[in-house]
């Protein structure tokens, strides 16, 4: 019973592992390179919705397309603040894993096109509501949310930080679960932890 246990712990961390690092190390890649700022006014109108930096499209883009880990791991590098992170999240809760979710519906002889269209309007919908509502006195601003990363000497210094972080969060990711990650709990503690 304890091997098992074990094992299936390890398997949950390992999953967590694979996907937050590399997709971690994407984020501060893009972000180092310039790459991220030139292509980020392109999801502006859509993140200015939800009162989110238009960087936080790269996390959007992978929580409704991939899963939550790698909308965390995109976004752990922005220095959003706490109701940033709530609005990220209420959208993500709702429109997280869309393909994979949507095929189930499928099976279960829902369309995919209203499954798709209900998800993405109710998570932007509420999302749009939660950010506008008035957080401590007003709305949640859509400010610039990227660390500077200029100050590294190198690639390999910045790289070398980057693996670090990485490591840590997908570690602090796993460090609360005995046999599975909960990813709302991990995408809701990254506000503070984020910024630690």
């Amino acid at each position: 019973m304890l091997r098992r246990s074990l094992r299936s712990a390890l398997e949950s961390v390992w999953i967590v592992i694979k996907l937050v690092i590399p997709i971690s190390i994407l984020a501060d890649v893009l972000q180092y390179s310039g790459w991220l700022a030139k292509i980020a006014f392109l999801f502006e109108p859509f993140t200015a919705i939800l009162g989110l930096p238009p960087e936080a499209a790269l996390s959007i883009l992978a929580g409704v397309w991939l899963n939550l880990y790698a909308a965390v791991a995109f976004a752990a590098p922005m220095s959003m603040s706490p109701e940033q992170w709530t609005v990220l999240a209420i959208f993500l809760g709702i429109c997280h894993s869309l393909p994979v979710e949507n095929a189930v519906m499928k099976r279960l002889g829902i369309s995919m096109r209203y499954s798709y269209i209900l998800r993405l309007g109710a998570g932007l919908g509420i999302a749009a509501i939660v950010a506008h509502a008035g957080f401590a006195g007003g709305t949640v601003a859509s400010k610039a949310a990227i660390p500077e990363l200029s100050h590294y000497g190198s690639w390999g210094e910045m790289l070398g930080a980057s693996l670090s972080h990485a490591l840590f969060l997908a570690l602090k990711g796993t460090s609360n679960n005995r046999s599975c990650p909960q990813p709302l709990q991990f995408l809701s503690r990254q506000g503070i932890a984020s910024q630690a």
